[in-house]
């Protein structure tokens, strides 16, 4: 088995006893990645480092785990200098002719008789390549403890946040595009149990879209640490009452604000705390500050708009980024309530006013919800 060193991010900012509990997440998170794959690991945690046993396919797992600031594969050897300065040469090896390198120790254990900086000084002179301090090209890393030391050289990058279950649970209103992915990427890196809500609305949109949707989804799972919940909710008959009975420019909106109003139905079921909404300012007509707070009132909920300071680039770049760019861009979703003229602005009473022309909404509302498909992924 190989160790991995998992190195810790924001969770150093908790006070002791939550930072505790947070690790404790993190560490079970871990787990049960790791089993679900079938990787056999041992794994232990200290106050500020997690150490991971296993084979190196355990890598690609931990790079998907948020909380994880970076970690690296590491030689675990005896507290004693001359069992750090074997480990220290052995990794020198992988320091190129020309190359630059640096040493960094870290010294847990006070008790060690040597400092960091003489640590640094003796060890640094084993190695015969150019030091730089300032800028190298190769940094091994020494971390002293009391019972066993650690030298790495290589650090691998996590995903960085916070463990996910650590901030409660939300509600995703999920279509599947960039915007709603990348959006229930950033509330589960922020810590957040999330469960998503599509609004299927076949037949104006192809029956592959629901498939092209779930596929979205299963790129999301793979950094969720259990099955991620997806409502699949039949629109149609509500996107007819819109377009039979509302003003054609308040069409979009109204069909929004009854979104909102299933996925809080849902939240209040499932003691959800908040929504999220991949909306971004200003991308489209319904996104203006005047409409977002219009059809924000539809909840008393909070709703979370991570993007909404993104430009349309950011959003496609961290879609590529996170695994969701190719398989959301071939979810077409068609709207059968958008008009080439849209309102711009709106008052929360003009659109409940066209809201209550709608014949039977409740119940429309409600018969939505008793028929949604619910998936575990």
């Amino acid at each position: 088995m190989k160790l991995f060193v998992v190195n810790l991010g924001e969770l150093w900012l908790k006070s002791e006893p939550v930072k505790r509990i947070f690790l404790n997440k993190l560490v079970d998170n871990i787990k049960s990645m790791l089993i679900e794959r079938g990787i056999k690991f041992k794994i232990r945690k200290e106050r500020d480092k997690i150490f991971v046993y296993a084979n190196k396919s355990a890598g690609k797992v931990l790079k998907n785990v948020f909380g994880i600031t970076s970690f690296s594969f590491a030689e675990e050897v005896e507290t004693d200098y001359e069992s750090i300065a074997k480990a220290v040469r052995k990794m020198a090896k992988g320091i190129r002719c020309g190359e630059s390198f640096a040493i960094s120790v870290n010294r847990s254990w006070k008790g060690f008789k040597y400092t960091s900086k003489e640590m640094e000084r003796m060890l640094g002179a084993l190695i015969k390549r150019k030091v730089d301090l300032e800028n190298p090209d190769k940094v091994i890393y020494v971390d002293i403890r009391k019972d066993n030391s650690y030298v790495y050289m290589e650090r691998e990058k996590g995903l960085g946040g916070m463990p996910i279950s650590t901030a409660g649970r939300v509600i995703s209103l999920f279509s599947g595009g960039f915007d709603s992915a990348v959006a229930s990427f950033m509330m589960m890196k922020r810590g957040c149990s999330i469960e998503l809500v599509y609004f299927y609305n076949y037949p104006f949109s192809p029956k592959s879209d629901r498939e092209r949707v779930i596929a979205v989804a299963k790129v999301l799972r793979k950094y969720y640490p259990k099955s991620l919940r997806l409502y699949i909710i039949p629109f149609a008959k509500i996107e007819e009452g819109v377009m039979n009975y509302c003003h054609i420019k308040y069409a979009c909106l109204i069909g929004r604000r009854i979104m909102i109003r299933i996925a809080e139905k849902i939240a209040r079921m499932r003691n959800a705390k908040a929504l999220v909404s991949g909306e971004n300012l200003s991308q489209v007509a319904s996104q203006t500050l005047e409409n977002m707070a219009s059809v924000g009132k539809a909840s008393t909920m909070l709703i979370l708009r991570p993007l909404v300071g993104f430009d349309k680039n950011e959003i496609i770049e961290m879609a590529k980024q996170i695994g969701v760019y190719e398989k959301s861009s071939k979810i077409s979703s068609p709207c059968p309530l958008t008009h080439k003229r849209p309102a711009t602005k709106s008052e929360p009473k003009t659109l409940e006013e066209e809201e209550d022309k709608i014949k039977g909404l409740q119940e429309l509302i409600d018969n939505a919800i008793k028929e949604a498909e619910v998936l575990e992924i």
